[in-house]
């Protein structure tokens, strides 16, 4: 899988380390639970929602750790959390890699350039990874989410998208 990668402003480092912490891991659950807050988390598939973060977030992590390879998306100049990038292995019919990619951002964070400089970075790292297909779900009503993704490469898929959710793909050869 994909190691952790930098980006000029970004450092995206997988959280398994953290997770199996115990020193660390009260401290990532009390930065997550502030950072997704409600509007961070409202374009997100019902299983993903926390009505009370502060009490649900260690659950919610350990669901996100057992589905996914997660990453913790920190500025680089002072280490500050910014949310999450994560990748869910896929099936494909033509037996090449795939993952469905996912983003968390703090809203303090957004229109910054951020996600954009993520997706881009993860991009540059899957390219050194070898070939795969990345995958990305958009809702209607997240147009900033798709722009991202067309930024960084990605073509929205009509024929795999599904009512309410668009599916932008990008193959690395």
């Amino acid at each position: 899988m994909l190691g952790d990668f930098d980006t000029d402003r970004l450092s995206i480092r997988n959280w398994s380390v953290l997770l199996d912490d115990p020193v660390r891991r009260p401290i990532l659950n009390d930065a997550l639970a502030t950072a997704l807050t409600g509007p961070v988390l409202a374009h997100l598939p019902d299983q993903l929602q926390m009505t009370d973060p502060a009490r649900e977030i260690a659950g919610w992590i350990d669901a996100r750790a057992a589905e996914s390879v997660g990453y913790t998306v920190h500025t680089r100049h002072d280490d500050t959390l910014l949310g999450l990038l994560m990748l869910v292995e896929i099936a494909e019919d033509y037996g090449s890699r795939a993952w469905h990619l996912g983003y968390l951002l703090a809203q303090w964070a957004w229109g910054q350039g951020y996600a954009s400089e993520m997706v881009v970075g993860l991009v540059d790292a899957c390219r050194a990874a070898g070939p795969m297909r990345l995958i990305g779900g958009v809702g209607h009503g997240n147009p900033a989410s798709a722009r991202v993704l067309e930024k960084a490469g990605f073509q929205r898929d009509v024929a795999a998208s599904l009512d309410g959710t668009d599916l932008y793909a990008l193959s690395i050869a």
